[in-house]
């Protein structure tokens, strides 16, 4: 399994005022052959970088709130790897990273006041 470089692209719902982030995967496998131990290797290797890129966004605090990583590939895929608090510009935000399916993942990125009305 060799790395390949990080491609995020990104896009912005107003409906639910969210930016919503994908990441591909960085961990070249095969998903739908690999075993367990595999497959954990590749989602865990994609959700470092992705946590990577997130620090370098430069928020003003980061806050972990929770943490779903031990065995990924044998957890709900709608539940978040983890989940963040962050400060940025004096507001703060939850940020949460998901496994996304064939790999890469999911960050989405949305004000507290917003995540609490929905």
């Amino acid at each position: 399994m060799k790395k390949a470089e990080l491609v995020i692209n990104k896009e912005y719902s107003q409906e639910v005022k969210t930016m919503y982030y994908r990441m591909e995967s960085v961990a070249n496998c095969n998903w739908l052959q690999e075993s367990v131990e595999e497959l954990n290797k590749a989602i865990l290797t994609d959700f470092y970088a992705a946590v990577e890129w997130l620090l370098k966004r430069g928020y003003d605090e980061y806050h972990e709130e929770y943490s779903n990583t031990i065995n990924p590939a044998q957890q709900n895929a709608f539940a978040a790897l983890r989940s963040y608090r962050v400060l940025r510009n004096g507001h703060y935000k939850s940020v949460k990273i998901f496994q996304a399916a064939f790999g890469g993942c999911y960050i989405t990125e949305c004000n507290l006041q917003n995540e609490w009305q929905s």
